[in-house]
């Protein structure tokens, strides 16, 4: 069973000064929820950030899956080809 998952993202084009980083981090919090937390913005700014919770493992899975498709899709809009990718699952690196 999962109990944490991170993610973060990082693309830069130099060429249109586009530098930005998406991070995902789904969690369980000390009553059972999980919580799903999306923080996204130009790098070394304060950026924005969403908070969701579900009752259901299937439900976190489900936006965490939904967030990372749409995050892969813009960071091909602003003309990175291979965004750098990060990721931990139970404390181990995900690749």
């Amino acid at each position: 069973m999962m109990s944490r998952f991170h993610l973060a993202l990082e693309a830069e084009n130099t060429e249109r000064c586009c530098h930005r980083s998406y991070t995902i981090m789904a969690s369980m919090d000390l009553f059972g929820t999980w919580i799903v937390e999306i923080w996204y913005g130009r790098i070394g700014s304060r950026g924005r950030s969403m908070r969701y919770a579900f009752g259901e493992i299937e439900k976190a899975q489900q936006l965490v899956r939904l967030a990372r498709r749409r995050r892969m899709r813009g960071l091909g809009i602003i003309g990175t080809k291979t965004p750098i990718e990060r990721g931990s699952l139970y404390g181990k690196p995900v690749q």
